[in-house]
């Protein structure tokens, strides 16, 4: 189990009268107008990143108050690093009101992983070798073996626009994802390293996959993406963030052009989140189905761990936005199914500083499945490692479960807290995770 240390300062600021110990929870009653804000200095735990320290802040605007506890413009401003070598400066900004009947999204994000996860492709058809990232095994290859470098700035536009029926909208996007992929630094990560952990060849597993042809030549250094979207939502949701009832669905196909892109490919992702109050015993039941499948050309090897969603793309499967339990990056592949399942229950509510705060206990079970694997050439791998790292087994369901717990103020302001296992011992072990939003 991995230990942590968590602290939060939350500070809040808006035009209307503060809530005061006499009055109603206005997340029941009292709708608040204007602007409205929460800071949160990071200090969080994530197993795949290390200790994330930063700030957090998120603006909202509730315009006349009638739409409370939902807004009509959000912003998102995100700045934290982590021990791990993860720096993260991610903007993300909706606005109902800018344009008439529609909902535009902006995203601006700057991601630089040091050591950022690489376990191959397509889940347990790899297999995982303990030993050989951790010095005092005896088959110890390299601490980093699981790891290669990524820089990845990301460049997004997102409209949709009201249809002639209720909750529906015609979704159209544009994006640009710039990745920068090397191996490790071994020099400025090694470092720190006793000589016994250390080792004159630094080999990983992403070097190994380039020398073997796996990883093909015009793909190793990264690339940029242009992709273009189009499709339709459906949102019936009483809440965008801190959401009760209602359902939430997308459908659209993503189009990455070889005269803008550097690979043709098309996929189609289509996402049901649907959100349940249950009367007995007081809960919110959640739950999410995703299908994510490639349907045409080719997808770079970078762009193959990607959990695509309107409101942002995430790293995965596995870790903290889908897999909870999982290694981040474990089931990289062509296609997949996934699934998560919440049952949500508050179980202390009171003021604190003027302001309404809520604790909410929670189980979940995450799942996936590979339904399109990626193509691997193996061939050109020495005997000794392929018997080592590959085998032919079928794919299977991929799950993990667990518990957490979230902190609310101003009712729309999370700071979740999940601990998530993995069964099974080639996917993951367990892992605390310490964030600022519900998974979906």
């Amino acid at each position: 189990m991995a230990s942590f240390f968590f602290a939060s300062l939350s500070l809040s600021g808006q035009r209307n009268k503060p809530f005061t110990n006499n009055e109603e929870p206005f997340t029941k009653k009292q709708p608040k107008s204007g602007f409205a804000w929460g800071g949160t200095p990071v200090l969080a735990f994530d197993p795949d990143l290390g200790l994330k320290y930063g700030a957090l802040i998120n603006l909202f605007d509730y315009g006349d108050g009638t739409v409370f506890p939902d807004y009509d413009q959000y912003a998102f401003i995100r700045l934290f690093h982590s021990t791990g070598g993860t720096s993260n400066l991610s903007l993300l900004f909706e606005s109902e009101t800018l344009i008439p009947d529609s909902r535009i999204t902006f995203e601006s994000s700057y991601i630089k992983d040091i050591a950022l996860d690489f376990y191959g492709f397509n889940g347990l058809k790899v297999v995982y070798q303990h030993g050989f990232s951790h010095p005092d095994s005896s088959e110890y290859i390299n601490r980093y073996f699981y790891k290669h470098q990524r820089e990845l700035i990301r460049l997004r536009l997102d409209w949709q626009t009201n249809l002639p029926v209720s909750h529906w909208k015609m979704f159209f996007g544009l994006a640009w994802n710039r990745y920068l992929i090397s191996d490790v630094d071994d020099e400025k990560l090694n470092k720190n390293q006793s000589l016994a952990e250390s080792n004159s060849e630094n080999m990983t597993l992403y070097q190994l996959y380039n020398d073997w042809g796996i990883i093909h030549d015009d793909e190793k250094s990264g690339g940029n993406l242009t992709t273009i979207s189009l499709g339709f939502t459906y949102d019936s949701r009483n809440n965008k963030i801190n959401c009760s009832d209602g359902t939430w669905f997308e459908s659209y196909f993503i189009l990455s052009p070889p005269s803008i892109s550097s690979s043709l490919y098309l996929k189609h992702i289509a996402t049901l989140r649907h959100y349940l109050r249950w009367s007995t015993p007081d809960a919110v039941i959640a739950f999410r189905l995703s299908s994510q499948q490639l349907l045409h050309g080719k997808l770079p090897f970078y762009a193959l761990p990607v959990y695509h969603d309107t409101r942002q793309d995430q790293d995965g499967l596995g870790g903290a936005f889908n897999l909870r339990g999982i290694y981040r990056n474990r089931i990289a592949a062509n296609g997949f199914l996934l699934g998560n399942i919440e049952m949500r229950k508050n179980i202390f509510s009171f003021n604190l500083f003027k302001l309404n705060w809520d604790i909410d206990l929670s189980v979940f079970t995450d799942a996936a499945y590979i339904s399109r694997e990626y193509k691997v050439d193996n061939t050109e791998v020495p005997g000794p490692f392929r018997n080592r790292l590959f085998n032919n087994d079928t794919q299977k369901i991929n799950f993990s479960y667990g518990g957490g717990l979230y902190i609310i103020y101003n009712a729309n302001n999370i700071i979740s807290v999940n601990y998530g296992i993995a069964p099974n011992r080639q996917l993951g072990t367990s892992g605390i995770y310490i964030g600022s939003s519900f998974l979906f």
